[in-house]
């Protein structure tokens, strides 16, 4: 029932696997460890102790007084072996949940692309290069829907093309360019086929090749970018199966513009990293030769340090790939980089040390004595290598027994060998210095050779970096274009969204107004009759005056009071009054006072003891009443009818009021929408070109970040030429002008300097000739004016010919 203090450490060294990830949880393990591995050494100890006393020593102790509560300790044990179970578990579980998350993202990140992106780095010192570091494009495999649907494209294009090239030739070709249509369209079918099978089998694929039918498709790609590059933009608007950028401006060439354009630019990323390989392979060649030249250098460094000459520096230079340019290296995890402690379980341990042991074996047998090794010592001085004579110069001459002797003690033989010795001694340190200079220019050498080759790299480098510029300036103008494209597709979407809402508001105008005009011709056509009614009780109206004026007339006597009496209108006040009371207690039940009509006013009947005339007739006092009670029933109905009139009249005009309004609408609608079409069609046509100008032809003032191009106009070249001609002629019609000005200037400021010469030479003469006529004659005078003295003469000739001398 004793612990086994063995078990403990391994107990330790598993936590420890399980628990430390770092440095510092490794050390606190360990340091565990020793303490436990002291307190166990210790307890041994005083085991020994106790076992070496006697069996009767009262100090020495029984195993079981040793153990404080075996219970206790047995507790402890198994709750450290749930601990270190339930630890397990969890590391398990961590692992297996970042193996899925690994396996997702490798599978989102890695796998998705055809060929990851990497770098070149330049070789040498890092400082003193001036080549920078050049990336290659990341490829990613295409999905089979966008494989589908650039076939399709492709293929359509093509026809369009064929048909295009038989208008232009007027049916010259006609039966070919069906026959090659019909082929194109077969070839183009398995091309899609075979694209669909490849993207849906192999998601991740070769990182290398390319889908089917790419490379059949590469006219165009084959064509994209020159030797070095230059205007690849060029080939992107090329002679393959794309628009030109006139053409660009249905949906569906855009739309196939788009495929087309994304896959030609795909075609050049794949030129570039096809350089960016070619330049990749050169550095791994490159590696490889400096690989030898510096073996070179470290064999030249050890002879000379065997010849003991001074040690060149060494360049530090460290060969080898830079991370960034061996991506796939991100996958895989070196020892080095796992700073936690590995747990190798007991089965592995054992097969290992199984393992090690017998290679102890074989090497232990390899290294017993034999016939063939002791031949080898015997006859090769255990080598197998050929000594060559110029490694003779790194063998120590042998001094001489004699040379320690005193000179009075050396024999004419010691002399002889000493001198011997001397000789062979110069002539091995004029041998190693003439084997130092060897290796010292070899060295230069070699290392201008590293220099060259690391030179040439760059410089290869270098080049390769312009290209990369070459090539993102072609990519990045064809995804301008490709932005430009995406942009005019959402807006044909939006405008055809706007259209639609348009429309549907044209339509809902339209049936407002059909239905203000259906009710407002009704209820003009009920308005007019009413109206004519209403005509017609007022002709009635009137015609009854007539009759019964005709009537009264006939009557002279009581003419004047018969008319009276018909044309009088009394309302009766008790009847109107009893009327009005009942008016008001129906009002008060009534739920719409307000658009109650009033009932016409009651006219008092005549009474014909009050109101006949004396003398009257009954049949006159009768036709009187019955005309009168006529006449007033006829008004009474045409005061009805006018009111109809006029409340119809008020409805008329509130639908014709709506009836506007709903035109009105409808105009609004109308013109909105055309508005629209107007600006969709301009929209439509206004393709969007780029063009690349110099910064001397952009008269644009330039803004501080972006600048605005939106009022800016773009001349054609023509024009600019036509004007700097006319501006050109005009400046050299000036220029003859202000010559023609000089030149009249010149002669003017001529005949000015020769007047004002003139002048003064004229001034000069005045004042010589005052001189001359104010002159003093004096004797010596006087004989100069007459000739002078020979000698004189003499003397000045002589005074003449010396200065001349």
């Amino acid at each position: 029932d004793s612990a086994d203090p063995s078990s403990e450490p391994a107990a330790l060294d598993a936590d420890a696997a399980a628990n430390g990830v770092g440095g510092e949880a490794r050390g606190a393990t360990l340091a565990l460890q020793a303490e436990f591995e002291e307190l166990s050494r210790e307890l041994q100890e005083l085991w020994v102790a106790n076992e070496q006393r006697d069996e009767d020593d009262p100090e020495r102790l029984p195993l079981d007084d040793l153990v404080i509560d075996l219970d206790q300790q047995r507790a402890w044990r198994d709750e450290a072996e749930e601990k270190v179970r339930a630890r397990k578990a969890e590391i398990t579980t961590d692992i297996m949940t970042k193996q899925v998350i690994a396996r997702r993202m490798k599978a989102e990140f890695w796998d998705a692309m055809e060929r990851p992106a990497a770098s070149l780095h330049p070789m040498g010192d890092a400082e003193a290069s001036t080549a920078a570091p050049v990336s290659s494009y990341a490829l990613p495999h295409p999905t089979p829907r966008r494989a589908r649907a650039l076939a399709v494209a492709k293929l359509f294009r093509s026809v369009e093309s064929l048909v295009a090239s038989h208008e232009a030739e007027k049916g010259s070709r006609s039966a070919a360019g069906v026959a090659d249509a019909l082929g194109d369209s077969e070839r183009f079918a398995v091309a899609v086929a075979a694209a669909e099978r490849s993207a849906s089998d192999s998601p991740g694929g070769s990182r290398s090749g390319s889908p089917p039918g790419r490379r059949k498709q590469r006219t165009s790609d084959e064509a994209a970018v020159g030797a070095g590059g230059e205007d690849a933009l060029a080939d992107v608007r090329g002679a393959g199966l794309e628009y030109k950028l006139f053409e660009v401006t249905t949906h569906w060439r855009r739309a196939a513009q788009l495929l087309l354009v994304d896959e030609l630019v795909r075609g050049l990323r794949e030129r570039f990293n096809e350089r960016f390989n070619e330049a990749f392979g050169h550095k791994t060649s490159t590696l490889d030769q400096l690989r030898e030249k510096q073996a070179r250098v470290s064999e030249i460094a050890a002879e000379l340090r065997l010849l003991g000459a001074e040690e060149p520096p060494s360049d530090g230079m460290k060969l080898g790939l830079h991370p960034d340019e061996e991506p796939d290296k991100v996958l895989r995890v070196a020892d080095s980089e796992v700073n936690a402690t590995r747990w190798i379980p007991p089965e592995e341990q054992a097969r290992l040390d199984r393992l090690q042991a017998e290679a102890q074996a074989r090497e232990a047998a390899a290294n017993a004595d034999s016939v063939a090794k002791r031949g080898l010592v015997t006859m090769m001085n255990n080598s197998l290598e050929i000594r060559s004579p110029d490694e003779a110069v790194f063998d120590e001459v042998v001094p001489p027994p004699g040379l320690e002797k005193p000179e009075e003690e050396q024999t004419a033989e010691d002399k002889a060998a000493i001198k011997g010795y001397e000789e062979r001694r110069k002539n091995l340190a004029a041998e190693r210095e003439k084997r130092s200079n060897t290796l010292l220019a070899e060295l230069g050498k070699v290392r201008d050779e590293i220099g060259g080759l690391y030179a040439a790299f760059n410089s290869r480098l270098a080049s390769l970096s312009e290209a990369r510029m070459s090539f993102d300036e072609a990519c990045h103008e064809a995804e301008l274009l490709r932005t430009r494209w995406s942009q005019a597709q959402l807006s044909r979407e939006l405008i055809t969204k706007t259209t639609s809402s348009l429309l549907a508001r044209v339509r809902r105008a339209t049936d407002r107004r059909d239905a203000a005009a259906d009710r407002l011709d009704d209820f003009s056509g009920k308005v007019a009759e009413v109206q004519r009614v209403c005509e017609a009780l007022a002709t009635e109206d009137k015609k009854l005056d007539r009759e019964y004026r005709r009537e009264a007339t006939e009557h002279p006597d009581f003419a004047d009071a018969l008319l009276k009496l018909y044309r009088r209108r009394a309302v009766v006040a008790a009847g109107g009054a009893s009327r009005t009371s009942a008016g008001s207690e129906g009002a008060s039940r009534d739920p719409f006072p307000e658009v109650t009509p009033e009932a016409p006013p009651a006219v008092e009947p005549l009474v014909e003891g009050r109101d006949a005339p004396e003398g009257l007739p009954g049949e006159l006092w009768t036709q009187l009443v019955e005309a009168r009670d006529q006449n007033i029933a006829v008004e009474a109905e045409l005061t009805r009818c006018t009111a109809k009139l006029a409340d119809m009249t008020r409805c008329l005009q509130a639908l014709s009021e709506e009836e506007e309004a709903a035109q009105a609408e409808f105009d609004d609608a109308s013109s909105a929408l055309s508005r629209h079409r107007q600006a969709a069609l301009v929209g439509a046509w206004d393709v969007e070109l780029p063009f690349k100008l110099r910064q001397g032809q952009v008269e644009v003032e330039e803004a501080a970040v972006v600048t605005d191009y939106a009022r800016a106009t773009l001349m054609p070249r023509v024009q600019i030429e036509r004007l700097n001609a006319e501006v050109k002629r005009l400046g050299g019609e000036k220029v003859a002008v202000l010559e023609e000005i000089r030149d009249f200037r010149r002669g003017i400021v001529q005949l000015q300097w020769d007047t004002k010469r003139v002048e003064m030479e004229i001034s000069d003469l005045v004042e010589k000739t005052r001189d001359v006529q104010l002159l003093r004659v004096t004797k010596s005078l006087q004989e100069k004016l007459q000739g002078g003295s020979t000698g004189s003469h003499a003397a000045e000739t002589a005074s003449l010919e010396r200065k001349y001398e």
